[in-house]
């Protein structure tokens, strides 16, 4: 296991906690005495679960699929949100305490004497996995997985037993924690490296490494703790919760970078009860909720500095809650008690109780013996459960316009990858390539090479001499730090020895090294004025360099003098590769492969079989001699392979046409997996490289834009367009169409279009064929765009023709009536309306004091009807203040109304979900909202609670429904609000480019859009 997981990396920014509620093995297990049935209370509501066992755990995967576990082997589902509960068949009697879906289909559940099930078709079968030689026999009290680890997962028990599992379940290893406390909750973060168990006299075990090795936090409490809980918070920090025995709550704050990364500061809250508290539910960084014995809810809207209580209407425990999202949530608990909410609980929580409970719970947890089995499983189990595919996770933002690929490495394990390619895009897989994540580079620098020396330790290389480290496998948005090169050339590769002696190789034949892990880099003499694009080294002293024209140069000191090699070919070579002091292979231009057997005193060419240019070469050699296996990538999606060295060369079906860049391969005698990269995010998984022909996997993206993408929309949730810069001077500026909801983009020409070569800032897409788009051409003058044929054609309507003003937004209330706005050209603010879906445009004239007060450019546009709506912009030279003004009539003359927003900030866009309700975003991290119409605007007063990266300046705010919005900056950043605006929770994005625009087609579904082609896109809300 500690193999596979010192490989494994940390997703960056985005450590989004699962919660696992836990009660003791007996707290779950047969039926309640004594314990009055709830009753109807306000915000609760009591839901028929057909069962009077005790009830331990209940989860949902959405907001009507669920399961609950609990005694005597029950397990219960609903597909209606718990309208109805439905039993299951487990083929057991023993308590269950955990339960873990990632899918509708696809669960497992633990209970008392090492009970494990397992299930592929959401319940309708378990398979019992306790009796397959696994020597479990402690009490399992919490399992735990999710989508982007699985079949990774842990289970944990009495006596400190925490097990692992790398194939979903069908066998497991036993973990060393040191401790012998009960554990009765287990979590981890989507990475598999960060997780918490916690359990009796306050036990709370750690690991950073996915339980290679656990160590033991200090809780300030002696108390039983019981269940996780966790929400991310911002970019660089995790709050964590922890509930317990006599009303314990503690509160973990987590830095993720500094000198405490990963260090975490435990305080006790206040609960205001002493009841035990056996389970906590966090929705976000503020609202949670805790639930224990004697009835007790408890809830928090502020991350928990103060709890309240709800009423029940319960005087029994409660072991298990969830919620879904901020209103929808469910309570299990004893004599099969379930209790569901669709209003967070109750609208008006009760005053906290100080008050102790009179009734205690009617079981505790049971205590085993203190000892734990001392022998590892070694027995593979003779029945494997049925596994379904592993399911697409739901994520949080991500790339829909995956960039190019250059380079890959794997290091520690053929589970662990990285992938650099255009833009400063690295993405890593610790799943063998199951799941790509982008980690945060800090850079949009093209990057062009990529190396690591072992799971934690590498570096990347690319445009103007742009060298990132990591030390931490690229953990979070720290995680790769920049490195000074002593050269501002382009490097296309790089290659490290050990922590400390690397070389990376660029453009006119430059040479850098460092021998202090890069905190240092000096330049070296190649010997070679051309580019050098491929550079390899066996040890610390011997290493080559390859290049353009076919130059290769090598150096037997660690570089202090570099001497050129005669070489047997012009071809420009890419790619260099040694498994000895004697054999080696370069790869080049026109299908070229050449071969050393000494060194590079001579080198040779090979029969490639192709003509093709080839990019990427990498060899792993045999057990038997000089006979190694090798693999070769290059245009066209071109993949050779080798088993004798290269003496004989065979092409391979890669699955792909893409250009394909990079190839690595493990090259242990264990695994000779690998993967290949290249353009359109190619990635190729080649499995098992030694058999001829190998098994590749090609997983393939569609679309690659590089220009800044400026406006977003759709039409329903499959038809949608971008527009932004222009694509070439043949083309309108950058116009792509969807139909699949973003995973494909076709580009849009404009053969009837008046002026090429325009840039593009918005799109309004009023139905799927009739759609306009806004902008400037090449001299500055405004356009209007139009298509009646869903895009097959583009029509400039030319109002604006001559005119020099940009059109910075467009807005459509009705399918008819349209408005745009724009910097100032026939008249001192730019307003042009459509009464007959954009056919035809006509300049709205304003009165006196709107054109008085100064606006020079209006950037955004919003109406709530054909006739009231409001335009903002630059600070009103009247006011002093950003500018905003409203209209109820459509614009007619002397109709404006001139709004006071209070900031004296530009405003770069406004969004209203009624005729009162409205927000308003731009520089220097302004947010402004109304609540009647914009009479009265107002900052959020709440410290801290907008964008804490100072200094940026806001683009675009988009609003799902009256509480549920988000806002994009300048500077890769996402922000969401669920009050409406009085709180904002920075969204992990791994993208540091500048944003343009926001939308999103309903609370879960969105897009980001911005510069260096940034396309993100959202089913969760962006989590």
């Amino acid at each position: 296991m500690s193999k596979k997981f010192r490989g494994i990396l940390y997703v960056s920014l985005v450590l989004v906690w699962v919660i696992a509620i836990l009660v003791g093995c007996s707290s779950g297990g047969g039926n309640g005495d004594g314990v009055v049935s709830p009753t109807p209370s306000v915000g609760w509501t009591p839901q028929d679960t057909g069962t009077t066992n005790n009830l331990s755990r209940v989860s949902f995967i959405n907001s009507n699929q669920g399961w609950a576990c609990g005694g005597n082997g029950t397990i219960l589902r609903t597909l209606d949100g718990g309208t109805t509960w439905n039993a299951q068949v487990t083929g057991v009697a023993t308590d269950l305490q955990g339960i873990k879906f990632i899918s509708a289909t696809q669960g497992w559940a633990v209970g008392s004497t090492g009970t494990i099930l397992s299930t592929g078709d959401g319940g309708s079968n378990w398979t019992i996995l306790t009796m397959q030689g696994r020597q479990m026999t402690e009490n399992l009290h919490s399992i735990y997985t999710d989508s982007t680890l699985y079949p990774y997962m842990w289970t944990c028990g009495d006596s400190g037993a925490v097990y692992f599992s790398d194939n979903a379940g069908a066998s497991w290893t036993k973990q060393t924690t040191s401790v012998t406390s009960n554990l009765y909750d287990i979590a981890f973060d989507p990475t598999g490296l960060y997780g918490l168990a916690v359990g009796a006299n306050g036990t709370i075990i750690r690991t950073t490494n996915g339980g290679s090795t656990w160590s033991q936090d200090t809780s300030g409490t002696t108390n039983t703790l019981y269940s996780i809980g966790g929400h991310e918070i911002s970019i660089s920090a995790v709050r964590i919760w922890i509930v317990g025995a006599g009303g314990t709550i503690l509160r973990g704050d987590m830095s993720l970078s500094g000198a405490d990364a990963r260090q975490v500061s435990w305080a006790q809250q206040t609960s205001g009860v002493t009841s035990d508290l056996y389970g906590v539910s966090f929705v976000d960084s503020s609202r949670g909720w805790a639930v224990g014995s004697s009835g007790v809810i408890l809830t928090t809207t502020n991350g928990g500095s103060t709890w309240s209580q709800q009423d029940s209407g319960f005087s029994g425990a409660f072991y298990g809650v969830y919620f879904y999202d901020s209103n929808n949530g469910w309570i299990c608990g004893q004599n099969g008690t379930m209790l569901h909410t669709t209003s967070g609980g109750s609208p008006t929580p009760q005053p906290t109780s100080t008050a102790t409970p009179t009734v205690t719970p009617t079981v505790t947890p049971t205590v085993t013996p203190t000892v734990t089995p001392t022998v590892t499983p070694t027995v593979t189990p003779t029945v494997t459960p049925t596994v379904t595919p592993t399911p697409t996770p739901t994520h949080g933002w991500q790339r829909q316009n995956p960039l190019g690929l250059k380079d890959v490495c794997v290091a520690a394990a053929v589970t662990n990858g990285w992938a650099v390619g255009d833009g400063g895009v690295i993405v890593f897989t610790l799943n063998t390539g199951t799941n790509w994540i982008e980690q945060t580079s800090n850079t949009s620098k093209n990057l062009w090479g990529v190396h690591f020396v072992n799971a934690t330790n590498g570096w990347v290389v690319g445009e103007d001499g742009t060298i990132k480290n990591t030390t931490n496998g690229g953990v979070g948005v720290n995680g790769w730090s920049s490195q000074t090169a002593g050269t501002s050339s382009h490097l296309y590769d790089v290659h490290f020895v050990d922590n400390s002696n690397g070389w990376a190789v660029g453009a006119g034949g430059t040479v850098t090294h460092t021998a202090t892990g890069g905190a240092t880099w000096a330049t070296q003499s190649s010997k070679v004025s051309t580019n050098l694009h491929g550079v390899h080294f066996i040890n610390a002293t011997t290493g080559w360099a390859v290049g353009a024209g076919g130059k290769i140069t090598a150096t037997a000191d660690g570089g202090t003098t570099w001497a050129t090699q005669t070489s047997p070919t012009t071809n420009d070579l890419w790619e260099v590769n040694f498994v000895s002091a004697t054999h080696g292979w370069a790869c080049g231009d026109n299908g070229t492969i050449i071969v050393t057997t000494n060194g590079g005193l001579n080198w040779a060419k090979q029969n490639s079989t192709t003509a093709t240019n080839l990019r990427g070469l990498h060899f792993t050699k045999v057990a038997i001699g000089p006979v190694y296996h090798g693999l070769a990538t290059g245009a066209g999606g071109i993949l050779l392979q080798t088993h004798d060295g290269g003496t004989t060369w065979g092409s391979v079906a890669s699955g792909t046409t893409e250009n394909l860049w990079g190839v690595y391969i493990l090259g242990t005698a264990a695994a000779d997996d690998g993967w290949a990269v290249g353009n359109k995010h190619s990635i190729v998984y080649i499995q098992n490289s030694e058999t001829a022909p190998p098994a590749p996997i090609a997983i393939q993206t569609t679309s690659t834009i590089l220009e800044l993408i400026q406006g977003i929309h759709f039409v329903d949730d499959s038809t949608g367009w971008v527009v932004g810069d222009k694509y070439n001077a043949a083309l309108p500026g950058l116009i792509r169409k969807t139909t699949d909801g973003g995973a494909s983009w076709t580009i849009q020409q404009n053969a009837s279009a008046t002026a090429n070569n325009l840039n593009l800032h918005k799109v309004f897409a009023i139905s799927a064929t009739n759609v306009v788009a806004v902008g400037e051409d090449a001299g500055g003058d405004f356009t209007i765009l139009r298509t009646t044929d869903g895009g097959t054609n583009w029509t400039d309507v030319g109002v604006g023709v001559g005119v020099a003003q940009n059109l910075n937004d467009v807005h459509f209330p009705s399918t008819t009536v349209g408005y745009v706005v724009g910097e100032a050209g026939l008249a001192p603010n730019t307003i042009y309306k459509s009464i007959n879906a954009g056919a035809t445009w006509a300049l709205v004239a304003v009165d006196p004091v709107f054109g008085g007060g100064g606006f020079l450019t209006l950037t955004g546009v919003h109406f709530t009807s054909a006739t009231n709506g409001y335009v903002c912009g630059l600070v009103d030279a009247g006011t002093g203040n950003g500018a905003i003004a409203h209209t109820t009539d459509g614009g007619a003359v002397l109709a404006w109304t001139i709004q006071d927003s209070t900031v004296a900030q530009q405003l770069n866009d406004i969004f209203f979900v009624s005729t009162t309700a409205g927000w308003a975003v731009g520089n220097a991290n302004t947010v402004v909202l109304t609540t009647d119409g914009g009479t009265t605007w107002k900052t959020p007063a709440v410290a801290g609670g907008v964008n804490p990266v100072a200094g940026t300046n806001y683009k675009s705010v988009f609003f799902a429904s009256a509480t549920t919005g988000w806002i994009c900056d300048d500077t890769g950043v996402v922000l969401k609000t669920t009050d409406g605006g009085l709180n904002w929770t920075v969204q992990t994005t791994n993208v540091n480019s500048a944003f343009s625009q926001i939308f999103f087609r309903s609370t879960t579904t969105g897009w980001a859009v911005g510069s260096s082609g940034i396309l993100l896109n959202t089913n969760n809300g962006g989590i």
